[in-house]
């Protein structure tokens, strides 16, 4: 999975915000993940599932309808 996809030039999670995270949903089957603003990091947890075909939920909340 290559983290230079989700660059973010404003505001919101880092490259090295989404190097941590990936080594940490690494270390586990199974995860609930609850999120508060959509965006790049919903596109992140949605691809990571994808690609490691892990059991994960994720529930997103953004006042945004587009989101």
């Amino acid at each position: 999975m290559d983290l230079n996809n989700y660059a973010n030039p404003g505001m919101g999670m880092s490259k090295t915000a989404f190097s941590k995270i990936y080594d940490i949903l690494e270390n586990k089957e199974k995860w609930n993940i609850i999120e508060f603003g959509s965006g790049i990091s919903t596109r992140f947890f949605v691809d990571y599932k994808l690609y490691s075909k892990k059991n994960i939920y994720i529930n997103s909340y953004d006042d945004n309808p587009k989101y």
